[in-house]
Order: C-alpha cells, then structure tokens, then sequence
C-alpha cells in the first residue's frame, strides 16, 4: 500500500504543486509624495511653455503682418513720390526751354536779340607784335647745350 500511496501522490503531484504554488501578483508600489508633487510640476512647467511657444508664433505672425502692411504703404508712397518727381523734372524742363528764357529775356528784363547793325568794329592804329627776350645764361655748359641745339635743329633731327 505504501508504492500505491506513492503512485497516487505522483499522480496528483502537479495538482499540488499547482495548488501550493503562490500566486506572485506584480503590484506598483506607492510613489512617495515629493514625486507626485514633482510630476505636477512638471505638468504645469510643460504647459507654461507650450503656451510660450505659441503666443512667440502668434506675436511673430503679427509682427510679420504689420510690416509686410507698412512695406506695402512705404512702396505706394514711393510711387506717388516718383510720379511728383516726374511731373516737376517736366515742368522744370517746360520753364527753361529756351523758348522760354528768350521770352523772359525780352518781356521782363528788357533784353533785346543782337542783330548786325549793333556790331561796332574797333580798329587798332599800331602793329601788335609779340617779342620774345631771350634770357642769356652765363654758364659754359649752358651755351653749348644751346650751340648743339641749334645744329640739331638745322640739321632737322
């Protein structure tokens, strides 16, 4: 009877070692406060600057806008400024064509065209001639240079 028991507790074994085997239960265990806190924290930090990064991209939207906006009046008033300019460089040129100034000439100081009866010709009783002094120079070299010169020239060197 004894190798029957055993035969029987072989036969059940695994059904024991099934039953006798504890159960392992993986639990968490509790975090301590000063980490829930810090978690929060961090929470709130991650908030905060995401609500930065957005407010940083909607300010530079409208900072974008508004000078794309005064880029666009700056452009119209340099239009308007070149068309002044134009209309003045042409009326400019309108007050002194010669036309013109012939006009003010006449009619405001007074001025007349010169025609050939004004022409007054001055005659010059003596002769106008032009004498060159040459300047003597008393060194040695000076004259030789001067006498060399001179045959050069004759020469037609």
């Amino acid at each position: 009877m004894a190798g029957d028991n055993l035969a029987r507790v072989r036969a059940y074994e695994p059904e024991l070692q099934r039953a006798e085997a504890p159960k392992i239960r993986h639990r968490k265990m509790p975090k301590p406060k000063s980490e829930a806190k810090l978690r929060c924290i961090k929470r709130i930090a991650m908030g905060i600057l995401a609500f930065a990064i957005m407010f940083a991209f909607i300010y530079g939207k409208v900072e974008l806008s508004r000078i794309t906006n005064e880029q666009s009046e700056l452009i119209a008033q340099l239009a308007q400024l070149e068309e002044n300019n134009r209309s003045l460089e042409s009326e400019l040129e309108a007050k002194t064509s010669l036309v013109k100034v012939e006009d003010y000439a006449e009619n405001q100081l007074g001025l007349v065209k010169l025609d050939k009866s004004q022409i007054e010709y001055v005659e010059i009783e003596n002769d106008n001639v032009i004498e060159v002094i040459e300047k003597k120079d008393d060194s040695l070299w000076t004259s030789v240079k001067n006498w060399f010169d001179g045959v050069l020239e004759y020469i037609g060197i």
